[in-house]
């Protein structure tokens, strides 16, 4: 968070609304579905404080739908390729928009890839065989008054294989119980058992690296 709350508060105002923006947040899908909501996104704020640039940053002032973040990490996963979403499989090429610059996306990736690794928040969501990347996430919820009610969402999101995305999937779990309530001790394993069987039945070929077979010569 203070990480990016710095890089948030060097850049200009609406810089990261606009790439937000890009990536889908705030808009429909254009899926049709009845009822569907946007979410809430700050498209028309002129003024900001700055307090609110870095919280902004990392979440706050925003709400978005699981399906707005599936796309945006899919998004990611397409090497920031913007593609448009549908209930069916299209056999015809879908073709997309570039909205970040591929080597940017890329990293992202390989960073979101060390939070399945040993000593991350996500290794519960570890599918063996496979390489994943993933973000764990908690939010305190809003009463009805405005005001936060104790209550929290908890998340998990992300694509693989790592190595060459095309599943992307987002966990949401509203008001997890039994005492926790961090996305990588409730979410995390709920990503992890959905994904490893989605692999397997589109046979999704395994991509982890396995370890290096030694061979010892005697004398």
């Amino acid at each position: 968070d203070t990480g990016v709350s710095h890089i948030a508060l060097a850049m200009p105002s609406d810089a990261l609304v606009k790439t937000y923006s890009s990536f889908g947040l705030g808009k429909p899908t254009g899926l049709g579905l009845p009822g569907e909501s946007t979410g809430y996104f700050p498209f028309s704020r002129h003024r900001w404080a700055d307090i609110e640039r870095a919280t902004f940053a990392f979440g706050y002032g925003l709400r978005v739908t699981p399906l707005q973040l599936a796309r945006a990490y899919a998004t990611l996963g397409a090497c920031g390729v913007y593609h448009p979403l549908s209930v069916t499989r299209l056999s015809a090429p879908v073709y997309g928009e570039q909205v970040a610059d591929p080597k940017l996306a890329d990293a992202v990736i390989r960073m979101m890839e060390s939070d399945v690794l040993p000593g991350g928040s996500g290794v519960r969501a570890a599918v063996p065989g496979y390489r994943l990347a993933i973000k764990t996430g908690t939010a305190e919820k809003l009463g009805a008054g405005g005001k936060y009610d104790g209550g929290h969402i908890t998340y998990t999101a992300g694509v693989a294989p790592a190595s060459r995305p095309e599943v992307a999937l987002v966990v949401v779990i509203n008001n997890p119980k039994a005492g926790q309530h961090f996305g990588g001790s409730v979410a995390a394993p709920v990503f992890g058992q959905i994904i490893g069987p989605v692999l397997t039945r589109l046979k999704i070929a395994p991509d982890a690296l396995r370890a290096p077979v030694v061979h010892r010569q005697s004398g």
